[in-house]
C-alpha cells in the first residue's frame, strides 16, 4: 500500500510541476498542442455552458439546454445540486456557488498512453462580474497529502464559457486540462479540489475519484447522503454509459470523525432505473466502502 501511495503521489507531483513542499518545480517541456486522437472535452453541442462529456457523466442531455423542461437550465441545475432529469427537483444552492466536475480520457501520445483529466469548474457569481472570481487554487489529494495543480491553469488548451442568467448573475465553466504524463497511473482513490473567492465569499468544491478497471469513476451527490457513481470516460467500451437504463445509487452514512475529516461508509449500493445510463458492474461491491471527506461533507457539496 505504501508503494502504491508513493507512486500515485509522485505521479501527481510530476504532473503538477510543483514539489510536495512549497515553491515551483521543474519547468514544463510539454507541447501545447492537442493530441491528434484526443476527444474534445470542451465541445458544447447545446451551448448551455456545460461540455458534452461532463453532461454525460452528470446524466443530463448534451443536446438540450434544459433536460427535464422545468425552465431551469442544466448549468443552473448543476450549480444548484438539483437533478437535471427530474422536473420536481429544484436548485438548492443560491448566490455565489462553485462546483467541480471531472471527465477523463486515456489518450495516445506516440507509443505510450497518457492519462488526461479535465477539471470542469462551474461557478455562479451573483454580482454578474467575472472580475469578482479570483484567488483560484486547484489541488489533488491522495491519502492525506495534497499536491498543488495551479500550473495547469496556464495551459492554452483550457477553455472558459460564461452565460448571463435571467437574474443578472453570471454563470460559467472553466475547464482545465490536467495530464499525469506518459506512463503515469493512479491506483488509489483520490480527490481533485478547488477553492476560490467569489466576491467576498470563499467557495470550495471537491470531486471524489476512484480507479475502476482501466478508467475512473466519480462520486456525485444528488441528495444529502445519496450519491451515484458515474464513469468519467463515457466514450469507453467498458462503461458504455448510454447502453442501458440503470445507474448505481448509493446511500452514505457518517461512521466517524478524525480531526476535521468525516469518515463515510457506503451502507447500500444498487442499480436504479434511469433513462440513459448503464449501471457499473461493480455497483454492488461498493457496499461497505469507506470514504474520507476532508473538511466534512460540505467540501463535496460546495459551500
Amino acid at each position: 500500500m505504501l508503494g502504491k501511495r508513493l507512486a500515485c503521489l509522485l505521479a501527481l507531483a510530476g504532473a503538477s510541476g510543483l514539489w510536495l513542499g512549497f515553491g515551483p518545480g521543474p519547468a514544463s517541456t510539454s507541447s501545447p498542442g492537442i493530441l491528434a486522437d484526443e476527444v474534445s472535452h470542451l465541445k458544447d453541442s447545446d451551448h448551455d455552458g456545460l461540455p458534452d462529456l461532463l453532461e454525460m457523466v452528470w446524466m443530463s442531455d448534451p443536446h438540450k439546454k434544459d433536460t427535464d423542461g422545468d425552465k431551469v437550465g442544466d448549468l443552473e441545475e448543476f450549480l444548484g445540486f438539483s437533478l437535471p432529469w427530474n422536473a420536481a427537483s429544484r436548485p438548492a444552492k443560491k448566490g455565489n456557488v462553485l462546483r467541480l466536475g471531472v471527465t477523463y480520457q486515456l489518450a495516445q501520445e506516440g507509443l505510450v498512453k497518457t492519462q488526461v483529466f479535465w477539471l470542469h469548474l462551474a461557478f455562479k457569481i451573483a454580482s454578474g462580474k467575472l472580475s469578482d472570481f479570483h484567488a483560484l487554487s486547484l489541488f489533488a489529494r491522495a491519502e492525506g497529502v495534497q499536491v498543488p495543480l495551479n500550473r495547469f491553469l496556464r495551459d492554452v488548451r483550457n477553455g472558459l464559457t460564461t452565460v448571463k442568467l435571467p437574474d443578472g448573475s453570471l454563470a460559467g465553466v472553466l475547464s482545465v486540462r490536467v495530464s499525469l504524463g506518459p506512463g503515469k497511473d493512479v491506483q488509489v482513490p483520490f480527490q481533485f479540489m478547488a477553492g476560490g473567492l467569489l466576491g467576498r465569499k470563499a467557495c470550495f468544491s471537491s470531486a471524489f475519484v476512484f480507479p475502476e478497471g482501466h478508467t475512473y469513476v466519480q462520486l456525485l451527490p444528488v441528495f444529502p447522503g445519496i450519491c451515484v457513481f458515474a464513469a468519467l470516460d463515457p466514450m469507453t467500451t467498458e462503461t458504455q454509459l448510454w447502453a442501458s437504463n440503470q445507474v448505481c445509487t448509493t446511500t452514505l452514512e457518517v461512521v466517524g470523525v478524525v480531526g476535521n475529516e468525516l469518515i463515510l461508509e457506503v451502507k447500500d449500493a444498487k442499480c436504479q432505473p434511469f433513462p440513459a445510463v448503464r449501471c457499473l458492474p461493480s455497483c454492488p461491491q461498493r457496499k461497505g466502502q469507506v470514504i474520507t471527506a476532508p473538511d466534512g461533507w460540505s467540501l463535496l457539496l460546495g459551500n
